[in-house]
């Protein structure tokens, strides 16, 4: 047996040296009518059972909080050192450090999803 690309079938040794063509017999055609299909609907159709499976989620807001970077103060020696600048590295480097944690919680996502 071996592959002919012209009738994209494998053909035998006799048929290749023959160059005979293979026919392909379906059968009788049964006359079998295609499928009506519906309109499927609108959008808002299709996914009311997903949207409305949890309604109280759906008003729910995040609201932002006015909030301070707490200060340590280090008593030593009779001088009170405050350290605050862990606040301002976190400040200036806040949206790396949520990219970093949306990639980590993503990367955890898909862990679990997949095992």
């Amino acid at each position: 047996m071996q592959w002919d690309d012209t009738q994209n079938a494998y053909i035998s040794h006799e048929m290749a040296s023959k160059q005979e063509s293979v026919k392909v017999d379906f059968g009788p055609d049964p006359g079998i009518q295609s499928p009506d299909l519906d309109d499927g609907g609108t959008i808002d159709k299709i996914l009311s059972p997903i949207t409305s499976v949890m309604p109280f989620l759906q008003k729910f807001e995040l609201t932002t909080h006015a909030v301070q970077c707490p200060v340590i103060n280090i008593p030593f020696y009779d001088k009170s050192y405050s350290m605050d600048s862990f606040c301002i590295l976190a400040e200036n480097n806040k949206k790396l450090i949520a990219l970093f944690f949306v990639i980590c919680w993503t990367m955890l996502g898909l862990i679990i999803l997949v095992r």
